[in-house]
């Protein structure tokens, strides 16, 4: 099966308290992914070349639901219409609605403001749940990462080794009390 789509499905959650956070927006050409701890943002145009400006056009301002974008991601052929996903797979044939939000969607773009408008800054230690930086290496397919730090730690940008059109924000873990330094002989 051939993968249409980046398993930007995994930077999302599943939570009654904040549905949103189970959705993937797609406004202007980019899909944005957030359980608010990791923030991934990819570029379709250039991440995903097959899709031309009619297909971009037609999914701005839809929200697709994580489990449906873990199902549409690899299949043998995908087609996107104004009211449904149609997906071949195995010889099945899935049709999945587009989500809705719950309330007012969040403003992904106001933190992608606040942390360029940061700057980076060399950093001392930085401490983060490498659950969420394997999440980021399943979603790029990069054997390389490379880390941008933010003053303040509002927030850290990973994007893979080359520019493809996708980066991340990373929040770092709050920790107390790190070491300067743990070495031993």
């Amino acid at each position: 099966m051939e993968q249409f789509l980046k398993p930007l499905h995994l930077a999302c959650t599943v939570d009654e308290t904040r549905p949103n956070m189970a959705l993937i927006e797609i406004k202007n050409g980019i899909a944005t992914a957030t359980e608010g701890h990791v923030l991934v943002k990819i570029d379709l145009a250039k991440d995903c070349p097959w899709m031309d400006d009619t297909v971009l056009s037609l999914l701005d301002g839809k929200y697709i639901h994580c489990e449906v974008w873990k199902e549409i991601h690899k299949c043998e052929s995908l087609e996107f219409l104004e009211d449904e996903i149609v997906c071949h797979k195995n010889g099945i044939v899935k049709k999945f609605e587009y989500s809705n939000s719950q309330g007012e969607f969040f403003n992904t773009n106001a933190i992608v403001i606040d942390v360029k408008e940061a700057g980076e800054e060399a950093q001392r230690i930085m401490t983060y749940n490498p659950k969420f930086i394997a999440v980021l290496h399943k979603i790029f397919k990069s054997e390389i990462l490379n880390f941008s730090f933010s003053p303040g730690r509002k927030g850290t940008v990973v994007f893979p080794a080359e520019y493809e059109g996708m980066f991340a924000i990373l929040m770092p873990a709050y920790t107390e009390l790190v070491p300067n330094r743990y070495i031993f002989y």
